[in-house]
């Protein structure tokens, strides 16, 4: 049974639970102290030596996985010298509060996220919408969707709204607003490729050409970071909030320039992102250097042709 505990615990590293489910299944209450030792060490002896099972595991499958334990020194000083803006995913894949059910299928056909930004008025939903002179979209982000409530709303029809009018017509009754709260729960929890397959050829050539309203079920309350925080602080947002989105806006009015998820804020991307900032750096200063030694080069050249024009004539000076 020791030596149970001690493999358990070394591959695995837990220990509390380990040390209640070996009790539970052997009844043995003498062996407390002797397995509570032995786990510790063997926990201690197993963080020594290498990573653990899981961890391993979740470093083989790539989840962008954030530890909740402080972040390395290392890590600590690529994140405060990276500004959000340099990590963020530019390339928006934006809803208009009012679409077509056939727009909707082509977003969910043609990418994998899991939510959508939607930004006020018509725009190009692949992020081709008009942009300032600092090249950032000038339509405001009114809310977000997440891809299991588009599939719910395209399998149970909700939200579709009829022809001649506007906007989706919510009912007042109370029994009506909690049956479409049921209606809106994610069931199944997490659709694969082939149910939403299924949902999407469940719709007819008619429903395709419908609109569908999604203010009444977008989340009103995304978070927002500006373009120049550093990386370090949205690196808290996502560990002490749980986010599995942030999205990007400039100082002042909030137009939407990016989004980050948890595998933008990985040690490795942070560490690719900064060689590629510091590369184009050396580059720029390369260039600089370049054109001031030309421009050096080019103003002796022109004093020199001064000095022989000043000297008289048949000088041999």
């Amino acid at each position: 049974v020791i030596g149970a505990v001690s493999l358990q615990s070394g591959a695995s590293r837990m220990t509390l639970s380990i040390a209640v489910l070996v009790l539970e299944t052997c009844g043995a209450l003498e062996l407390t102290i002797p397995l509570m030792i032995t786990i510790f060490f063997a926990k201690a002896v197993g963080d020594w030596t290498g990573t653990g099972l899981y961890d391993a595991y979740i470093a083989l499958k790539g989840v962008p996985y954030l530890p909740e334990d402080e972040i390395s020194y290392e890590q600590k000083m690529i994140s405060e010298k990276l500004d959000v803006q340099e990590i963020m995913t530019s390339d928006l894949v934006c809803l208009p509060p009012v679409t077509t059910v056939g727009q909707v299928v082509q977003v969910l056909k043609t990418c994998k996220h899991s939510a959508f930004p939607v930004l006020e008025k018509e725009m190009d939903v692949f992020g081709d919408s008009a942009r300032d002179e600092g090249g950032f979209p000038t339509r405001n982000m009114v809310g977000y969707i997440f891809r299991s409530q588009l599939l719910n709303m395209l399998d149970k029809g909700i939200g579709f709204v009829r022809k001649g009018e506007t906007e989706y017509d919510l009912s007042d009754n109370h029994k009506d607003v909690l049956g479409l709260v049921e209606d809106m729960k994610d069931l199944p929890i997490k659709r694969d490729a082939g149910s939403q397959d299924e949902v999407i050829k469940s719709l007819t050539q008619e429903d395709t050409e419908r609109c569908m309203d999604l203010r009444p079920f977008m989340q009103l309350d995304p978070c927002i970071i500006s373009s120049n925080a550093n990386v370090a602080k949205a690196y808290r947002l996502f560990q002490k909030m749980g986010l599995s989105h942030l999205y990007v806006a400039p100082a002042g009015p909030r137009p939407v320039v990016g989004v980050i998820t948890r595998k933008d804020l990985t040690f490795e991307n942070c560490q690719l992102q900064l060689g590629e900032r510091a590369s184009y750096e050396m580059k720029a200063l390369r260039s600089r250097e370049r054109i001031s030694s030309r421009s050096m080069s080019g103003g002796e050249e022109e004093r020199r042709e001064e000095g022989n024009e000043l000297k008289p004539a048949g000088s041999s000076f």
